[in-house]
């Protein structure tokens, strides 16, 4: 098996990402993602560890793969996890356009009750919550500060954003790492690539913190475009201007992407997927 870098974790050296995962189209990337996110949740003890989704456009393209997916399994196919999502477009109510919870319900969580499943633990308005609900951030806190997120999935924009940190606007990692829901002002670019609707430049996000304590951070890209992207983060050391070389902190990482993605990126896969089953030998093999 080949593996494009390595990460220092104690005294050993591991392989980053743990596994990069190929697949022929865009659905069956989304198809083999779901499978990773279901069959992750059904295998983890901790029923306060959270499902971490992400938003916006790899978001729409995952929600889709999940809702093809979640026939195959429980009534709830997050096996009871909670559910969040990892940004939120600040000062908006709960049904605006831009809103991102509006958004997954619309997309993902009610396309699933009418499919006859029950997310039990749906806290994706918790990100949005107001300030000043401190109960709502209370919650959100102690999901996030004393359980680690069974699986967070997420996406890195073409320049290397991830969350809401953009590129080129950094000078020290620890910002990035020391807030747990900060809010980011955006510039104007980044804000109409993320939603031209957005009112405010303002994200409220998940601090960098939570991926990086992830039992798994699974890094989807399905847009070639992103390629670059994606080689410079294997090649790359820590860069606070690049924040998607954070991720290599968390040993834990798992790359999946279409073929088109990895070819154009020079990235070898160590495992080719066929079909959205291939993923259950690869979580063998990662918890071996």
């Amino acid at each position: 098996m080949s593996h494009p870098d390595q990460t220092l974790v104690g005294n050993a050296v591991k392989p980053w990402p743990s596994a990069v995962l190929a697949c022929a189209t865009e659905r069956l990337a989304q198809e083999a993602a779901a499978r990773l996110v279901f069959e992750t949740a059904a295998r983890d003890p901790d029923p306060e560890g959270c499902i971490v989704l992400p938003t916006g456009r790899t978001a729409a393209s995952l929600f889709s793969g999940l809702l093809r997916t979640a026939g195959d399994y429980a009534e709830d196919p997050f096996d009871g996890h909670p559910v969040v999502l990892d940004t939120e477009t600040f000062g908006v109510p709960y049904q605006h356009m831009a809103c991102r919870a509006w958004a997954a319900y619309r997309a993902l969580f009610e396309p699933l009750r009418r499919q006859g499943k029950h997310v039990a633990r749906n806290e994706s308005q918790l990100l949005g919550s107001p300030l000043r609900d401190k109960t709502a951030s209370d919650r959100l806190q102690v999901l996030l500060r004393l359980h680690r997120p069974v699986i967070h999935a997420l996406a890195i924009s073409p320049a290397g954003e991830v969350l809401g940190y953009e590129a080129d606007v950094y000078a020290d990692l620890e910002p990035l790492v020391s807030d747990l829901l900060p809010l980011l002002t955006v510039s104007l670019s980044a804000k109409n690539y993320i939603d031209k609707e957005q009112p405010f430049p303002i994200i409220r996000s998940l601090g960098m913190s939570v991926p990086l304590s992830a039992k798994m951070l699974l890094l989807l890209v399905f847009d070639v475009s992103k390629a670059g992207a994606v080689r410079q983060l294997m090649a790359s050391d820590e860069d606070p201007k690049f924040p998607a070389s954070l991720l290599k902190r968390n040993p834990n990482g798992v790359l999946l992407a279409t073929r088109e993605v990895l070819d154009t990126a020079g990235i070898p896969p160590t495992f080719d997927i066929t079909r959205p089953a291939d993923v259950l030998p690869v979580l063998e093999w990662l918890a071996g």
